[in-house]
């Protein structure tokens, strides 16, 4: 017997978000530019932190494969261990943004609303179990493959 809600299923995450994208690395840091979120961008409570932006050169292929959307959810995938996993909600930015490559974008499908999967996420993290299930190397980490 399941302990899932009445109405409810289970699925696979795959079978239910329609992408997951690495972002893209960048060494920019231009005075202008396209607004790239970064890891220092989001706190260990899935919160946006914008007083520092990095701006990248602006790039129509990039903007359109690596921009994010009100919806999509943001997994840091590589970071410290401790940091691993952190994950937050987007609920759209005054400019248009793309994303490091030290995030994943999830983009839930219509049967998946992004806050509930940004939430659970995030509880997976308090948990520690990216922390525990990363790989890590000397000053860093990864979650998957």
């Amino acid at each position: 017997m399941s302990d899932l809600p009445k109405g409810w299923t289970e699925v696979a995450l795959g079978e239910v978000v329609v992408e997951a994208r690495p972002g893209f690395a960048s060494g920019d840091d231009l005075d202008q530019g396209l607004f790239q979120f970064r890891m220092n961008n989001l706190d260990r409570e899935g919160r946006f932190d914008f007083s520092k932006k990095r701006r990248v050169t602006f790039d129509p292929d990039k903007t359109e494969r690596f921009l994010l959307h009100p919806g999509d959810v943001l997994f840091n995938a590589t970071n410290s261990p401790e940091m691993v996993g952190k994950s937050a909600f987007f609920n759209g930015h005054e400019e248009p943004a793309v994303f490091s490559n030290h995030f994943l974008r999830l983009r839930p499908g219509p049967a998946l609303d992004g806050r509930y999967l940004a939430r659970w996420l995030q509880l997976l993290f308090r948990r520690g179990v990216f922390a525990a299930g990363c790989r890590k190397w000397v000053n860093q980490a990864t979650y998957g493959k």
